[in-house]
């Protein structure tokens, strides 16, 4: 393999990689803030 080509699929490998971290911490972090409107709901008609 290339040493161009090999450096190059590296880094198409790291920014798939980075990319699938922020859309898993996005899809958590969109959770999370579900989580507390629903807690806050509850705690508010309780």
């Amino acid at each position: 393999m290339n040493t161009v080509m090999s450096a190059w699929g590296a880094a198409v490998t790291q920014v798939v990689t980075s990319m699938q971290v922020q859309a898993m911490a996005g899809y958590f972090r969109v959770a999370v803030s579900q989580c507390i409107a629903a807690a806050v709901a509850m705690h508010g008609r309780a």
